[in-house]
């Protein structure tokens, strides 16, 4: 009689991610997602089994969507004993699963998961290292780069006639916290009006949705019209997105 343990319906259902932080407050590394599923008898596994799915968690919803599997494995159920008619035995083994953080090194240069299995030899519900028959390592991206935001008064001249603010972004590739000139691709001005009026910006940190899949910054800017320095709601006329 064949069985599996209650821990693979457990892992059928549960998801396992590993975040990475990046030091230098850019976006995260695209974590790996498993997913553990029963698998039923059929042309994959003919007595039944399981099915491992593994891939990148490419929108961080923390759900391996069906676009996002890179691959899969069965881990089938051996065909039942069939050669004699003698009486009921002891049910069969478990197949056992468990799933570790792997660090970052050899097996996973940026870290990630170690799922392993076998069968449980001695029935303790518990999968020793003298067990494992199989182990997949499922590694995570690599870290994002953080992007740069440098806001400068720009003096009256060719790109502003009466003076106002530049706006300079870019991708801090050599993780320096520095937006040097070979990093820079894009530069906007933000000008003052004719009428004596300062132009105003504004940053603030843009949560991961819409706007940014990944959070990011959003940027505002407009005419100071009242002069107090402050740039109000209404008078913001131009709303840009810088994300990572």
């Amino acid at each position: 009689m064949r069985t599996f343990s209650l821990i693979v319906l457990i892992f059928g259902l549960i998801l396992f991610v590993i975040a990475c932080e990046d030091p230098h407050n850019g976006d995260d590394g695209i974590n790996s997602l498993v997913e553990v599923k029963n698998e039923p008898e059929g042309s994959n596994c003919e007595y039944g089994g399981v099915r491992i799915e593994h891939g990148m968690d490419l929108d961080r919803d923390g759900f391996l969507s069906p676009n996002e599997i890179e691959g899969q494995q069965f881990v089938c159920e051996p065909a039942p004993d069939n050669t004699c008619d003698c009486e009921d035995g002891e049910n069969g083994h478990a197949t056992l699963f468990c799933i570790y953080d792997e660090d970052p090194g050899e097996n996973c240069e940026y870290g990630g998961k170690s799922l392993n299995w076998g069968l449980d030899l001695n029935d303790d519900d518990e999968l020793t290292v003298s067990e494992i028959t199989g182990t997949e390592y499922i590694c995570n991206g690599s870290p994002g780069v953080p992007t740069l935001i440098e806001i400068n008064y720009e003096d009256p001249g060719i790109n502003c006639e009466y003076g106002g603010n530049s706006i300079t972004t870019g991708v801090d590739y050599n993780a320096n916290n520095i937006l040097e000139p070979s990093e820079i691709n894009s530069k906007n001005y933000i000008c003052n009006g004719h009428d004596g009026h300062n132009a105003l910006v504004e940053t603030d940190a843009e949560p991961a949705g819409t706007n940014c899949p990944d959070g990011g910054t959003v940027i505002y800017s407009g005419i100071d019209s009242n002069n107090n320095s402050v740039l109000e709601q209404a008078e913001i006329t131009d709303t840009s997105y810088i994300c990572n």
